[in-house]
């Protein structure tokens, strides 16, 4: 019987695949990138050049969660405010609508670096299959 198998290549395991010999950046280097294309927004979701990939990756994590619960909090916007029948109420959900505006930007842009900096284009194919074939050689079961 087959059993699925799932390789999670990270700490620079890829960073040798990039095109015409250039090494794809490690999350550090991606968070560098971003900070530039977010302008402001960077502070908000709490990037810096300079910081670390587990640093990025929790940052990034963090932000993608709370722009996924929006749509969700915005159901029970009325739990916040002193007097649910108030107009006080149409203040917290413009809040919401610029808040999904802002988060859907700052995802199309991560996602934009994301294929800038490790879409296809920046792959070398061959370097890719080579590595790729030779660590799943390595991790085949061997057969009785």
């Amino acid at each position: 019987m087959d059993s699925p198998l799932v390789i999670i290549t990270g700490a620079g395991a890829s960073v040798n695949l990039g095109r015409e010999g250039k090494k794809l950046p490690q999350m550090g280097g991606w968070a560098a990138h971003l900070c530039k294309s977010l302008d402001a927004y960077k502070d908000v979701l709490g990037l810096r050049v300079d910081m670390t990939g587990e640093e990025f990756e929790s940052k990034v994590g963090a932000f993608l969660r709370c722009s996924r619960s929006l749509a969700d909090c915005k159901s029970y916007v009325q739990l916040g405010v002193p007097n649910p029948s108030s107009d006080s109420v149409h203040q917290y959900e413009q809040w919401f609508q610029q808040a999904e505006l802002a988060c859907g930007w700052i995802e199309g842009a991560l996602f934009e670096s994301l294929h800038e900096l490790f879409g296809l284009d920046q792959i070398d194919a061959f370097a890719a299959k080579t590595a790729y074939e030779r660590l799943l050689g390595i991790l085949q079961p061997v057969e009785s």
